[in-house]
């Protein structure tokens, strides 16, 4: 089921169940991807991607408030700011919705991420249509 646009994505993930499932996920859509398993370097490591991912997928439990200050970073750096990032949790509650919308995810998720919601979210990055809650619908 690979697409025909040449895809890549990021993924920022500590757990390692949760990232073989998410690897297993984008190579059966064909799409490449790079890795960040502990929240570190971030920044550096999507300036050396060539090219920029398409999205980024971000665990939100990374310790310390980690994925709120790297997606903060993101949106301050002009090479950077307009990636598009989802935020992936475990659970959905109000608070974490609050405070993910505020710290300008473009979009929320829950884990695990499904085949078909990974097509989905290509075809609204496409069509400028990805709102933050987007992907909770599906």
């Amino acid at each position: 089921m690979p697409n025909s646009k040449s895809r890549h994505a990021f993924i920022v993930e500590d757990d390692a169940h949760s990232l073989y499932i998410l690897g297993n996920l984008l190579n059966q859509l064909g799409i490449q991807f790079r890795r960040n398993t502990a929240g570190k370097d971030v920044i550096a490591q999507l300036k050396r991607s060539d090219p920029l991912p398409d999205f980024i997928l971000m665990t939100l439990n990374l310790p310390d408030d980690g994925a709120f200050s790297i997606c903060k970073r993101i949106r301050q750096d002009p090479e950077l700011r307009e990636l598009v990032i989802i935020g992936l949790a475990n659970t959905l509650d109000d608070d974490l919705k609050t405070k993910t919308r505020k710290h300008d995810f473009t979009a929320m998720a829950i884990k695990p991420l499904s085949l078909k919601l990974l097509p989905e979210l290509l075809d609204a990055i496409d069509r400028g249509t990805l709102t933050f809650e987007s992907l909770l619908k599906s």
